[in-house]
């Protein structure tokens, strides 16, 4: 019947031994009966086999093959045996079922009667590491949308010339593993996401650079602007320099540097495309005058230096010892 097959046949003391899932139907001849003969039949259910495979980072159990009969029915447990890793498919005697990211499944074999084969598969979670910037023009992010599962990452954050990174957000969190400071600017930096096991998001903020002019004015004259003045990358300032009635610009100095030239009574300097901090100083001097003299005959006349806007007398002695007296005084 159905499902079994010839074991055996006997007849007195002569056997016959078949045993084949195949062994379904046999003749077996009497040859010159001269008496009753029994014959004895046996019957076995199919032998069949179930052979299990996995590849090298999921297990199967059973595993190997394993050996059923006619009817039977077989549980396989299928698992991911390494961290990180997940089954994908399984295909039983070779058509495929797509298994969506399971670290267990399980098939059974109902009934059996055939051969079978069943086969795992297994593969690497990955996941993405994306990054958002506040300003493309400021600069750049690196970001990975399939990272395989326990690895590291590294987000390269670059700004591009005239900006500095500003902050970083790690899943909406402040990084404190950037070196905030607001007197150095990082134009790059790297942070690295150890062991990766989920996604992650890394917002960039940049900024453009600021650079303050330290403007230092001197006595008896003034500078516009005269405040310290903070400028963006790339921008341009002018600074006017004005002395006080009687007083001049001795000397003006961009970085420590001298730029005036000359004395001078006013001066305009303009820093063009600031990429840098700078220093701004200028310095007055009073303008100074001689009192000179000439005279004639025999007597004296005082001489000086004075400064602007100070009075002077002259100091006129004739010699009257010698009958000099003061015959004239012209300007």
């Amino acid at each position: 019947v159905n499902g079994y097959h010839i074991q055996t046949i006997t007849c007195g003391s002569d056997e016959v031994t078949l045993g084949q899932n195949s062994d379904v139907v046999y003749t077996y001849t009497l040859n010159s009966v001269t008496s009753d003969t029994t014959i004895c039949a046996t019957f076995e259910l199919n032998n069949y086999t179930i052979t299990a495979t996995a590849d090298a980072n999921s297990n199967i159990t059973p595993a190997g093959v394993t050996n059923v009969r006619y009817g039977d029915t077989l549980a396989i447990t299928m698992t991911s045996n390494v961290p990180c890793y997940y089954i994908t498919n399984y295909e039983v005697d070779g058509v495929a079922t797509t298994v969506n990211d399971s670290v267990a499944q399980t098939y059974t074999f109902e009934f059996i009667t055939a051969d079978h084969t069943i086969d795992v598969y297994s593969a690497i979670y990955t996941y993405n590491l994306a990054s958002t910037v506040n300003d493309a023009t400021m600069g750049s992010v690196t970001s990975d949308d399939s990272v395989d599962c326990g690895t590291d990452y590294n987000y390269l954050i670059t700004a591009n010339y005239g900006y500095h990174l500003e902050a970083i957000y790690l899943d909406g969190v402040l990084d404190q593993t950037f070196p905030y400071s607001e007197t150095l600017y990082t134009t790059a930096f790297t942070r690295t996401v150890t062991n990766v096991m989920a996604d992650h998001q890394l917002d960039a903020v940049f900024a453009i650079n600021t650079y303050t002019i330290d403007v230092t004015v001197g006595a008896n004259g003034s500078v516009e602007p005269g405040d310290d003045v903070t400028l963006n990358h790339g921008d341009n300032a002018t600074f006017v320099v004005t002395p006080d009635p009687c007083y001049y610009i001795s000397e003006v100095l961009v970085d420590g540097t001298d730029v005036l030239g000359a004395d001078s009574t006013t001066f305009t300097y303009t820093f063009t495309n600031v990429v840098a901090p700078h220093t701004f100083e200028a310095n007055f001097a009073i303008y100074e005058y001689e009192m000179t003299e000439t005279h004639t005959g025999m007597g004296t006349v005082s001489t000086a230096t004075v400064n602007c806007g100070d009075d002077y007398t002259y100091m006129i002695d004739a010699d009257t010892a010698n009958g000099y007296h003061i015959e004239s005084v012209t300007f």
